[in-house]
């Protein structure tokens, strides 16, 4: 069948919800890698015996939400990130049809 173009707008608004799909269902996984590579480090004790126990641990202690402590900055770093992804990807296009001309 044929398929809608999407305009660049709603191209770029769908980027940026499938980014931050990406960061809700990775950002867990970099929290707890993080958890464990900095325990044991300059006076922090060693919490976890791994990936399995952490997050164990912290959905024990902290809940749902303690996986997602400090997303924020993850999402206020989200959006440059998208945008200059989105101009770059666009970009030759642009560049070639300004030389077409």
């Amino acid at each position: 069948g044929m398929q809608k173009q999407l305009s660049h707008t709603e191209a770029h608004q769908h980027d940026n919800l499938f980014f931050c799909f990406v960061v809700v269902v990775a950002y867990p996984f970099q929290l707890i890698r993080t958890r464990l590579q900095t325990q044991g480090m300059a006076g922090r004790p060693i919490l976890y015996k791994g990936m399995a126990d952490c997050f164990t641990k912290t959905l024990y202690v902290e809940g749902v939400f303690g996986l997602y402590k400090g997303i924020g900055p993850n999402f206020l770093k989200a959006v440059p990130a998208v945008s200059i992804s989105y101009v770059v990807s666009r970009l030759p296009k642009h560049i070639y049809c300004m030389c077409m001309q």
